[in-house]
C-alpha cells in the first residue's frame, strides 16, 4: 500500500545554499477555546536565509483588548529553531509540534503541544505579480488540538483540548506592489473542520 504524501515540515537550516533571493520558509498557528471566541492567540515565525533574517510575532485578543509582540534577529545568530523568546520543535512531521514562548514584555507566555486532528491539505500556489516575477510556493494548512498552558499577566490556564489551525508555506514570494488578495479562512467543529484559501490575481 502506498503511503500518503507528506509536506516537508521542518524549516530550512541557517546557512542553506542554492536558494532564491526571495526564498522564505514560514508558519502560523492560531489557538482558541472550543466554547468561546476569546482568548484567541495567533503566532508565527519565518526564516529568510538569503537575507540572514528570522522573525516572528504573537497576537493575543481578549474580550477587551489586543496585544502584539514582534521579534527579529539575524538567522545566522540562531540555530533555526526560533528567535527572541519564541522556540519551536517539529516532534513528528505533519503530526506534532512543540511551541514555547518565554517571559517577555507583552506578559504573554505559553508552553504548548499541537497535535493534528485532520490530515494536512497542501499544494503549490502560483501567482503572477505586477513586476513579472512570479510567486511560487508550497502551502499547507491543517487542523489540530492543543495541550499545555497559556499564561497572561502571570496567571496560567490549561489549554488542553483547545482548537487550532496551522499554516505552512515555503518558496518564493514578491512583496513589491500588485499584491491582490490572499484570504485564508478556517472553522473548527467538534467532528470536522472547514478551511479554504482564496488567492486573487495580483496584476
Amino acid at each position: 500500500m502506498t503511503e500518503p504524501a507528506v509536506f516537508h515540515d521542518e524549516l530550512v537550516e541557517p546557512g542553506a545554499q542554492g536558494l532564491s533571493d526571495r526564498f522564505f520558509d514560514r508558519f502560523v498557528f492560531n489557538m482558541h477555546p472550543r466554547d468561546q471566541s476569546y482568548p484567541s492567540v495567533i503566532f508565527g515565525f519565518g526564516s529568510y536565509p538569503t537575507a540572514d533574517t528570522a522573525d516572528g510575532f504573537v497576537l493575543l485578543s481578549t474580550e477587551a483588548r489586543q496585544r502584539n509582540l514582534r521579534f527579529s534577529t539575524e538567522l545566522s545568530a540562531t540555530d533555526g529553531a526560533g528567535c527572541g523568546p519564541f522556540r519551536f520543535h517539529v516532534v513528528e512531521p505533519n503530526k506534532v509540534w512543540q511551541l514555547k514562548l518565554a517571559a517577555n514584555p507583552s506578559q504573554i507566555e505559553f508552553d504548548l503541544i499541537w497535535r493534528a486532528r485532520t490530515p494536512a491539505w497542501f499544494g503549490e500556489i502560483a501567482v503572477t505579480n505586477a513586476d513579472d516575477v512570479p510567486s511560487s510556493f508550497d502551502h499547507l494548512f491543517q487542523s489540530g488540538y492543543y495541550e499545555g498552558t497559556l499564561t497572561i499577566d502571570g496567571k496560567s490556564r490549561s489549554v488542553d483540548g483547545w482548537f487550532g489551525q496551522r499554516d505552512r508555506s515555503r518558496g518564493v514570494r514578491t512583496m513589491s506592489g500588485g499584491q491582490g488578495a490572499h484570504l485564508w479562512c478556517q472553522a473548527q467543529f467538534p467532528e470536522y473542520s472547514v478551511g479554504f484559501l482564496l488567492v486573487e490575481t495580483r496584476v
